[in-house]
């Protein structure tokens, strides 16, 4: 998974020390968390991602679209050496705020896999919203992965080449009768190769040479 590859930016939240970018990475089935603290002409001094998975996420964003508290925390990381751990943590407070925090630091893989902090975190970002920011953004995200799922259900699937299938009219591959070949002319399939033999496991009601 490449961090650096350009994804679509689907919401943007700054305060005054902080921000937080949703970014689409629908095509794997996940969000991309992208956070960072930063300071007034001085740019970023701190930046970290999460990869947020997408059944994990309408479940998040659903309780965040109405108001709902949500006190969520989910571990992932990279295996390397050493490997990374990367934490979400998402929590409603008691003061109408909500707390975005990404942590970032040394990791240990445990089970099958899974990775778990082997010490404190090297980067720490804690992004605030109010309840209606975090609805706002929750209502936005959804609204967004919902279309581009429908876009996706939409769209035609391309035809698959039909190459050396069996012909439904003479039950040979190659064709024999040439009706295969005309459907797939007229699909704008690959032509069947006329020439190409069956193969070896394939019966065929073509009578061999010496018959």
């Amino acid at each position: 998974m490449n961090n650096q590859q350009q994804r679509y930016r689907i919401y943007t939240h700054i305060t005054k020390s902080s921000f937080l970018h949703v970014e689409e990475a629908l095509d794997i089935g996940k969000l991309r968390l992208f956070a960072g603290k930063y300071q007034r002409g001085n740019g970023a001094s701190q930046m970290t991602a999460h990869w947020l998975d997408l059944a994990d996420a309408r479940v998040i964003l659903a309780d965040l679209s109405w108001g709902k508290a949500v006190d969520y925390v989910e571990f992932k990381g990279t295996p390397g050496d050493p490997p990374t751990s990367r934490v979400l943590k998402i929590k409603s407070g008691k003061d109408d705020k909500v707390w975005f925090r990404l942590e970032l630091g040394p990791g240990q893989v445990i089970g099958e896999g899974a990775i778990k902090p082997s010490a404190q975190p090297e980067t720490v970002i804690n992004v605030p919203f109010t309840s209606w920011e975090a609805r706002k953004l929750a209502l936005a995200v959804l609204s967004y992965c919902q279309s581009w799922e429908t876009a996706r259900m939409i769209t035609p699937a391309p035809p698959a080449p039909r190459v050396n299938h069996l012909c439904p009219t003479c039950h040979a591959r190659p064709c024999l009768c040439g009706m295969l070949d005309e459907e797939s002319r007229q699909a704008g399939d690959t032509p069947l190769p006329s020439d190409a033999a069956p193969p070896p496991d394939q019966v065929t009601d073509q009578a061999p040479d010496w018959f």
